[in-house]
């Protein structure tokens, strides 16, 4: 599906696309002469008689010294939404509740892509206020030339979510638009974003110096934060969705639950490790279940975005270089596993992985020669830690 065919047929399908909108809007009829009209392809099947007579300027003569004003997206995604039709009928505070609760996660993470996507469809003078399957497509072809397929499926995300559903199904999932994202996909497949990993010891050497015993609540989460990551090989998601009454507690290892996951198994485990207190998840969660206040379902209550930049500044305060970010934990600990000799099944099913091409394309990597030396023994910094009491 290339560009050129899309312009191509851009005027002769402007019609049938206008009455799609149209046919799809809950509070728009449409008229049965505009229909014939535009098959007819003239622009009114009316006449108006005193107008023959020299009496009133005829319709057609008035739309024609009429400039006309193209509809145009509010690009703040948050006064878009507030404008949707699903919240037109709603009281206008309870639609603001509702609104920010389920923007929660997204606000700020889809704006960027739903402003792309709006001061894109402005610029190019749609007459219906109405956003189309095939609008979006052909947005997302036009991106595809300068950035890649994961910046794609970020802009047709925040598109998803930002849009009205039709006929109770996402304007994302439309078919026109998953075809096109398969063959952007096939055309830009996905690169890992690293070639190397850093050294795992780098960021363990880094938590055994730590004294832990002058931790308060907060230093207390962020460690085991990082430990959860390292250990049990979770992303951020995971470690936000770990409920607080699944974890139990045995002699050798401690068990829980996520709420959800994006794949693989929702028990997780860690062993206990006493040759290293401080590197010991099973004592830094016991601990850290006795100092925190209740905050919900969730074991920590803070959202994905905050425990990624919690581990980004641990790695940072590790030494590890600033392009590594958090999602580097868990290629990091599995290719560190491996190197202890866990199976490669093992290490799939702890990380939630279900292909192993997947895998070893993108987590199963050879360290970084420049970054397999220890830290030295000096000062310790801790600008990701709090010292003091809880």
């Amino acid at each position: 599906m290339g560009e050129s065919s899309i312009r191509s047929n851009w005027q002769s399908t402007r019609k049938d696309q206008e009455r799609w909108s149209r046919s799809n809007s809950s509070d728009t009829d449409v008229d049965e002469s505009d229909m014939v009209a535009d098959d007819l392809g003239v622009d009114d099947l009316s006449t108006d008689s005193s107008s023959e007579q020299g009496g009133s300027v005829s319709p057609r003569l008035l739309r024609e010294s009429t400039p006309v004003v193209k509809p145009q997206l509010e690009s703040d995604r948050l006064a878009f939404i507030r404008k949707s039709e699903k919240y037109r009928n709603v009281h206008p505070e309870v639609a603001e509740v509702a609104i920010r609760g389920g923007l929660r996660k997204t606000l700020n993470r889809y704006q960027s892509g739903w402003k792309m996507f709006a001061q894109w469809w402005n610029s190019q003078g749609f007459e219906n206020e109405k956003v189309i399957p095939d609008q979006i497509s052909h947005f997302l072809m036009t991106k595809a030339k300068s950035v890649a397929y994961s910046t794609l499926a970020g802009y047709r995300s925040a598109i998803s979510a930002t849009l009205d559903e039709v006929n109770g199904a996402k304007m994302g999932e439309h078919w026109l638009v998953r075809q096109t994202m398969k063959e952007l996909k096939a055309e830009k497949p996905t690169k890992p974003k690293y070639t190397e990993t850093w050294d795992a010891d780098l960021l363990l050497d880094w938590m055994e110096r730590t004294n832990t015993a002058d931790l308060d609540t907060r230093g207390v989460r962020n460690l085991l934060i990082v430990m959860l990551k390292l250990y049990g090989l979770m992303r951020s998601s995971d470690v936000e969705r770990i409920l607080s009454d699944s974890i139990q507690f045995k002699e050798d290892y401690v068990v829980g639950l996520f709420s959800q996951r994006k794949a693989g198994q929702l028990e997780w485990r860690l062993d206990r490790n006493d040759a290293h207190p401080n590197l010991c998840a099973w004592r830094m969660l016991k601990r850290y279940m006795g100092m925190k206040k209740p905050n919900g379902e969730h074991l920590f209550g803070i959202q994905a975005d905050t425990i990624a930049n919690i581990t980004n500044n641990a790695l940072h305060d590790a030494g590890i270089p600033d392009k590594f970010k958090a999602h580097s934990t868990r290629m990091a600990g599995a290719s560190k596993a491996l190197d202890l000799g866990m199976s490669v099944d093992d290490v799939m099913r702890i990380g939630g992985w279900t292909t192993r091409a997947v895998f070893e394309l993108f987590y199963n990597r050879a360290r970084a020669k420049d970054l397999g030396r220890l830290l030295t023994s000096g000062g310790n910094r801790r600008g990701s830690l709090h010292v003091g009491s809880g």
